[in-house]
């Protein structure tokens, strides 16, 4: 009975490789292991590596490791890593290694295992030499005869013991004794695996085994190579057996009732795996992944999925499973689109009743195999759609009705079912609605207003509004009588409109092809999914329980995303299932998702049915990552390897502390890593530098963040990480201080001022004695070096180059001592400046980053020219700004030549105003006004004080356009004309730009 349930719940597995060309340094991995910070170390013919699950880091012997090739790995209570290699021990305490002498372990070389027991001995297993022990810093020879190759121990410390695997047998350590174990054959045991319940499985060169109460039983049927070099830990009900042709899974249950043991093994097979794989260690991590270390493929990690599967394999008739339906005995109807209906029975197998699943299909009385859709009514008919034989009806009774165009119906052509309040039961056809009253068919087609007459949705909203979701939009019949119809210039993603649902808020939710479009009474909003396009191709939605959570079926995995917020910030989280996660396929089918009523979430794909059960943990995304703050560098050296600055090294963090830097050392690099084995690439950080930063800075994937030039303080970096974007984990802060120079210090400056007094006092008598004698000269000499000032101040106004005047403006500032308006004013600088250069690299930008950029010219031109202008910019409402592309750095040059020619001539201050509108689908209007002089002023002032600085922005940006123009096919045009009032007088300039957007995606 158990192993039908084992077969029919089939859990996927994902397999993913890791050798030289993931970063491991080499592909031989022996020894596996897990410490106590999520850090996976493996042990290879080239040394050790550390993982952190992005990346790889090597030690060799050339770091104070003992030898190349290493065997065993475990850590003592202190937390300091051994390391068993062909040459000895070596011991890691996250700073340095040190290598024990062979005098140290009596002369042995190579170490073959290693034990960490719970009362703080280490246990070294050696090759030709015994059992040594370690204790309280001393090493100890075991002197009771047993095999001198140890291969593997492991300590039973519920009863005091330590099983010690050899080369002719087992052995037991107990009471400070060792005696060969009672009843276990002579043969070689290569590891060994503990369990309170079942006893004590060992790995041996004859299969697997267990050891209880000094009976033996061998497990080796479907074992292809008998030699077990590694057991690891799976369920609660899984052993994993590493081998010489690939893994070997056995499964056991214990009989409740007679105590027996039940046992199964099979190959272990999935993608990216191979049964010739040699597979010499094991490891499990504490998010429930299974490390394997094979003899030239490098490591493997296998990760249990999150869904129960039922596809062919588990006995269905077909994989293309389309809906959903529980009835009363809590059977799950599974509708496939070319073979009828699949009854999973989870109770009947509960009872013992091997018999998952029963078939319903054109044989048993339905009109066709290709169904689309399933509904229960509120009278427990089960209907089901079909694409091309009607519409089916099945009564509690078990009577069939079958409905098609000789019935009444618009076409046999059916896609969905939905009910009213009447009990109405209506029918999206690819003709149209029909409405079956019981009686008779009404129709509702395009000529009643629907947008379409093929219906793939119908829902009626707690309102008593109907919605209908088509190919070419959604349509919604309100209860007065009247109809809406909405499309993608409506707001909503796309017109494909595949599922529609009210959340408890009363939001109306569609799935589209183009993303999640949600309506709150007023107006649209959209969600788009990341990863790729596919990702937005939404055929099917349900909800969970409380409704705060939706589960999205896609045509690149499944999504779980959280919609209680969106209509308040616009925001949400989300989860991605693929088949990583144990999906059978990427690719969901169309309206397949259901909620059963346990809560379970049910989804189709063309690979089969999952099910998600909601009292399961999500596998372990959902556990929060392991962070830690890995290295602080100084201009990009470890701040460790410089003593100087620090008082000591944590022997938790192996970072220094009680770091105090010189005012010009305060370039420093973070590194920190949140460990998710799982799903590494979700994992997200935020940092915070208190007494710099003033709160957390975005989200980011990076895990290194570099801050420069900082000024002298006391800071405290702060750091967290998230896989899920709900649950975050944050490290212990990292405190360090930055001294100030010595001529910030209250002496120096005491001292300074006490010179300068007397120097200033000395200079004054000077001056004081020879100031009839020196008067008209120093008069003559104070008009020269005004002229030469004013002279310079005309080249700096007639030097048109923004960048020149913006550095000029920042000096002014620095040394007019306003260290605000500096800071202020090169801090903006500097963003424009990074934006211009990321801009550069790319043909187009959004319309949100063009403003962005302008807004910066503006206060910059704005402070340099010490608030001679005003500026306003509106852009209309229904512009969508970060989905609107356009070229970067189009309207900057206009506004420039307003502020120079129009704005700084003149004597009151200036006004610009740039209004940005949307005339169609593939054109802005860009208006852009200012008070100035005027064009014929302007170039007045220009005959009359000739520069010789040639501006060519505005010729460069004429340039871009007509070469967008040709690239495109779709013109521009740029006019500018001056303003007047009624009596004819010059107001000012308006430039006038019809600017060509790009093509939406």
């Amino acid at each position: 009975m158990w192993f039908w349930v084992c077969i029919l719940q089939a859990q996927e597995y994902s397999v993913t490789q890791y050798s030289i060309g993931e970063g491991l340094s080499q592909s031989q991995v022996r020894a596996i292991f897990q410490d106590r910070k999520g850090f996976i170390w493996m042990g290879t013919h080239r040394g050790i590596c550390r993982f952190d699950g992005r990346k790889f880091i090597d030690f060799q012997s050339e770091d104070g490791l003992s030898g190349r090739f290493v065997n065993a790995i475990t850590q003592d209570r202190k937390g300091v890593l051994w390391i068993a290699t062909e040459s000895g021990i070596s011991r890691y305490d996250g700073i340095k290694f040190e290598t024990l002498s062979r005098e140290n372990l009596n002369g042995v070389n190579t170490v073959l295992s290693l034990l960490c027991d719970t009362k703080g001995n280490v246990w070294l297993g050696t090759k030709g030499g015994g059992i040594i022990q370690y204790q309280n810093g001393r090493f100890t020879p075991v002197k009771d005869a047993v095999p001198t190759d140890i291969f593997t121990m492991v300590e039973d410390s519920v009863h005091d013991k330590i099983w010690i695997g050899t080369n002719s047998g087992l052995y037991v350590l107990e009471k400070g004794k060792i005696q060969k174990a009672k009843g276990f054959p002579e043969i070689e045991v290569f590891s060994l695996l503990p369990e309170e319940k079942t006893g004590l499985w060992a790995g041996t060169n004859k299969g697997i085994l267990r050891y209880k109460e000094e009976n033996t039983i061998f497990f080796s049927q479907n074992i292809s190579d008998r030699n077990i070099f590694c057991l690891g830990k799976g369920r609660d009900n899984q052993i994993w057996g590493g081998t010489g042709a690939g893994i070997t899974l056995l499964e056991y249950l214990t009989d409740p009732a007679t105590g027996e043991l039940k046992v199964q093994s099979r190959p272990f097979s999935a993608a990216n795996w191979s049964d010739k794989n040699i597979v010499k260690a094991a490891c499990r991590d504490d998010e429930g992944n299974l490390w394997f270390g094979t003899e030239g493929e490098g490591v493997f990690k296998v990760r249990r999925g999150v869904f129960d599967t039922y596809s062919e394999a588990e006995g269905m008739n077909s994989n293309i499973s389309k809906s959903f339906l529980e009835d009363n005995e809590g059977k799950i109807w599974i509708s496939t689109t070319n073979n009828g209906i699949n009854l999973f029975s989870p109770l009947e197998i509960r009872k013992g009743n091997t018999k998952a699943f029963e078939f319903l299909t054109k044989e048993q009385g339905i009109s066709g195999n290709d169904i689309c859709y399933s509904f229960e009514d509120s009278k427990g008919r089960f209907w089901f759609a079909t694409y091309q034989h009607g519409l089916n009806c099945i009564h509690p009774d078990g009577k069939k009705e079958i409905f098609d165009k000789y019935s009444g119906l618009l076409s046999n052509q059916t896609y969905c079912v939905s009910e009213d309040k009447n009990g109405r039961i209506w029918i999206g056809t690819d003709g149209g609605v029909s409405v079956w009253d019981g009686e008779k068919f009404e129709r509702i087609t395009t000529e009643n207003g629907l947008i379409s007459n093929v219906v793939y949705a119908i829902y009626h909203d707690t309102k008593g509004n109907v919605w209908f979701g088509t190919p070419g939009g959604l349509t919604c019949m309100t209860v007065p009588g009247g109809i809406r119809n909405y499309t993608v210039k409506d707001g909503i993603g796309d017109n494909l409109v595949l599922t529609i649902l009210e959340d408890k808020k009363g939001n109306i939710w569609i799935t589209t092809s183009s993303g999640l479009s949600t309506w709150n009474g007023k107006k649209w909003k959209n969600i788009l999914l990341p990863g790729s396009t596919a990702a937005n191709d939404i055929v099917s939605m349900v909800l969970e329980e409380n409704q705060d959570l939706a589960w999205l079926g896609t045509n690149y995995g499944i999504f779980r995303i959280n919609i209680s917020r969106f209509h308040l910030d616009s925001t949400f989280t989300y989860e991605h299932y693929t088949t990583t996660d144990g999906l059978p396929s990427l690719e969901c089918n169309g309206n397949a998702a259901f909620r059963d009523s346990k809560g379970d979430i049910w989804m189709g794909t063309i690979g089969g049915a999952v099910r998600y059960h909601r009292d399961t943990l999500l596998n372990a995304q959902d556990k929060p990552p392991k962070v830690h703050l890995t290295n602080v560098k100084l201009f990009f050296s470890p701040v460790r390897t410089q003593p100087e600055y620090y008082t000591k090294v944590s022997e938790e963090t192996g970072l220094p502390l009680g770091l105090s830097l010189p005012y010009n050392q305060n370039h420093l690099t973070f590194e920190f890593i949140g460990i998710c084995y799982a799903k590494p690439s979700a994992v997200r950080y935020q940092i915070q530098l208190e007494g710099f930063d003033k709160g957390w800075l975005p989200v980011m994937e990076e895990n290194t963040f570099t801050y420069s030039n900082l000024p002298p303080g006391s800071y405290r970096f702060r750091m967290r990480a998230t896989n899920n974007l709900r649950d975050w984990v944050e490290t212990t802060p990292y405190s360090f201080h930055i001294r100030s120079p010595f001529w910030f210090s209250w002496w120096f400056i005491l001292i300074a001022l006490f010179t300068l007094f007397l120097t200033g006092l000395g200079i004054y008598n000077y001056f004081k004695e020879k100031a009839e004698r020196k008067r008209e000269t120093e008069r003559m000499q104070t008009r020269s070096d005004m002229l030469q000032l004013e002279q310079q101040a005309l080249y700096a106004m007639m030097n048109p180059h923004f960048t020149f005047n913006a550095l000029q403006s920042i000096q002014y500032f620095i040394h007019s001592q306003d260290k605000l308006m500096a800071t202020k004013f090169l801090s903006q600088f500097a963003k424009l400046v990074r934006m211009n250069l990321d801009s550069s690299k790319k043909e187009f930008i959004s319309l949100s980053e063009e403003i962005e950029r302008l807004k910066l010219y503006l206060s910059l031109e704005k402070m340099r020219f010490q608030d001679k202008f005003d500026y306003e910019i509106q852009i209309e409402d229904q512009i969508d700004k970060s989905e609107t592309q356009i070229p970067p750095m189009i309207l900057q040059p206009f506004v420039e030549n307003s502020i120079k020619h129009g704005i700084m001539p003149l004597e009151e201050k200036g006004e610009i105003k740039v209004i940005i509108r949307q005339l169609d689908e593939d054109t802005l209007n860009v208006e852009i006004t200012d008070n100035g002089i005027g064009i014929e002023a302007s170039k007045k002032k220009k005959a009359d004080r000739p520069s010789d600085h040639v501006s060519q922005g505005m010729q460069i940006t004429h340039d871009r356009l007509r070469l967008f123009s040709k690239n495109t096919g779709k013109p521009y045009t740029v006019t500018i004309q001056e303003t007047k009032n009624p009596e004819g007088k010059v107001t000012g300039t308006k430039v006038d730009i019809l600017l060509p957007m790009k093509a939406r995606v």
